[in-house]
């Protein structure tokens, strides 16, 4: 964890014990009806981020703050209206700041030196499905672009092809099962890929293949092998498998100088709506 990081989960402790106390101190004022209700809504706030799937937790969220609006706001409730506003408002205020502290409490482990150097670790590496990480892709694409620079006249070139899937509400409700899918997704390109082809895992779902110029009839038949075993691992979770690929070589090295841009190209063509063969190639 870094520092800004440090000081942004310090703030927002800070800000959520402000809350407790700002309320506590009030509630001294209010009829022990209210007082109950109060203490109610904050229970659920801090349960429902700690329980609930953030996306079940957020429309949750959005669902009673729409119907304590209207028992308030247009009900027949006798009460001050400073009460129905801090009624009204302190779930979203809670929820907020509880789903702010667990997300940076998560990370609250990278402090240590040790930490530090596992992370960097798994950066190369991913335990989960046995494969290097981005930073070993990082290193390796910017070590081809040197190679296709520096030695033009052997007409050097990668084709490279990233592998995604759009699994994040998969994830929020199945995550044993998305671990296990991952795994069987990463398997697949070890099975179906040559040997001489590097495979990463660039978290999120994504994997990315190395591929140094086959032949196009070895080239397509591998593509195809791969195609077939992504989808039917994929579609037994209900998800679809996105593909793009790129080549480069010495022509267009230029465009793609290092691996954050060619990263944002590959991007682009998996969000594109256009329905082209699977894994088509780039001339």
């Amino acid at each position: 964890m870094n520092n800004r990081r440090i000081v942004k989960a310090k703030v927002v402790l800070a800000l959520s014990y402000l809350l407790f106390l700002v309320l506590a101190a009030m509630s001294t004022q209010f009829p022990d009806n209210v007082r109950l209700g109060l203490l109610g809504i904050l229970i659920i706030g801090v349960l429902m981020p700690l329980v609930l799937p953030t996306v079940i937790a957020l429309w949750a969220n959005a669902i009673m703050i729409i119907i304590g609006v209207g028992v308030l706001a247009f009900g027949y409730i006798v009460m001050p209206f400073y009460q129905k506003v801090i009624l009204i408002l302190v779930l979203p205020l809670e929820v907020v700041l509880i789903s702010s502290t667990v997300s940076y409490l998560f990370h609250w482990s990278g402090l240590g030196h040790k930490n530090q150097r596992l992370r960097h670790h798994m950066n190369h590496f991913v335990p989960l499905v046995r494969l290097r990480g981005a930073e070993s892709a990082r290193q390796m694409y910017s070590s081809e672009v040197q190679a296709i620079r520096h030695q033009s006249q052997v007409r050097l070139g990668t084709d490279l092809y990233l592998f995604a899937i759009d699994a994040t509400q998969y994830k929020q409700f199945h995550r044993q099962e998305y671990g296990d899918l991952l795994l069987a997704m990463a398997n697949e390109l070890k099975t179906t890929r040559l040997p001489s082809e590097p495979i990463f895992y660039l978290g999120n779902a994504r994997f990315l293949v190395f591929s140094f110029l086959l032949d196009p009839v070895r080239t397509n038949l591998v593509n195809h092998e791969t195609a077939v075993g992504l989808d039917h691992i994929c579609k037994a979770a209900g998800l679809e498998v996105k593909a793009a690929s790129l080549r480069v070589t010495s022509q267009n090295r230029a465009q793609y100088p290092d691996f954050e841009t060619m990263m944002r190209h590959l991007t682009r063509l998996l969000e594109t709506d256009i329905v082209t063969e699977y894994l088509k190639q780039e001339d």
